[in-house]
């Protein structure tokens, strides 16, 4: 038992040399050392954590769960099991995060819009869509989204999808002396990540959809809350038609939503 347990110890500081080598793991960062964090480092290589963004491999905290410390999701962080030790062992966090960002592209693409992508996310967009359509007033358009991702359904009501925000990152989405448009959009995704999609030599089948809303239509920040609930009308489903309604409506300067 002492032999297993010192070898347990030697892997754990194993992979925690190689995290903070690769720079994924900032000047400070501590790791708690339980028996539970010992077999979750175990069974992850990091050389496959590697190239997954940073905020994803951050902390592991006293129950041996992977802790992202630069979320702005209300959402609870739950703990690490059988789902994020499966297939390619990419934590579901990232996954989720990278699966918003192609169903996003392959819809923008397929209504022959084009995705810009940020360095950081500071601004509080992770994307920009552009179209090049000479409109009436404009040629070209393009607007700023922010998406979130999650397999949470209780969000979901007969007329609204429904997201809660930390306070920060909703007021830089709402500022409204923004320059550019900017939305919200939320994917909802199976809780099962087996139906995500669906590949045969036929078609191509996800079970999930977007949902969106300008910032514009939220509520002003009172001050007084630390979360902020908002709502995203289910008939706001991001599909082409409604992406290429919102470019319309920019390069047009309709006005209205921004």
């Amino acid at each position: 038992m002492a032999a297993q347990k010192l070898q347990e110890r030697s892997r754990f500081r194993n992979a925690a040399h190689v995290l903070g080598s690769a720079g994924l793991l900032p000047d400070g960062t501590g790791l708690r050392l339980t028996p539970r964090a010992c077999q979750h480092v175990a069974a992850y290589d990091p050389r496959v954590l590697m190239p997954a963004h940073e905020r994803y491999v951050r902390d592991l905290d006293s129950r041996g769960a992977w802790v992202s410390s630069n979320s702005d999701d209300v959402e609870e962080d739950r703990e690490s099991d059988e789902r994020d030790l499966v297939d390619g062992q990419l934590p579901m966090t990232a996954r989720q995060e990278h699966f918003s960002l192609a169903f996003t592209r392959m819809v923008a693409y397929v209504a022959g819009c084009a995705v810009k992508s940020h360095d950081t996310d500071y601004e509080g967009v992770d994307i920009t869509l552009t179209s090049s359509a000479d409109y009436r007033r404009y040629w070209g358009a393009e607007f700023d989204l922010q998406l979130k991702c999650t397999t949470q359904h209780r969000y979901l009501n007969d007329t609204h999808m429904t997201w809660p925000m930390h306070t920060k990152p909703y007021r830089k989405l709402i500022q409204p002396r923004r320059y550019q448009r900017v939305y919200l959009g939320v994917l909802l995704l199976p809780e099962d990540a087996d139906k995500w999609l669906s590949v045969d030599e036929n078609r191509l089948i996800t079970e999930s959809r977007m949902y969106w809303q300008a910032a514009s239509e939220f509520a002003p920040d009172n001050g007084t809350q630390k979360t902020k609930t908002v709502h995203l009308p289910r008939a706001n489903l991001f599909a082409g038609e409604q992406l290429l309604g919102i470019m319309k409506s920019i390069g047009d300067d309709e006005g209205g939503t921004r």
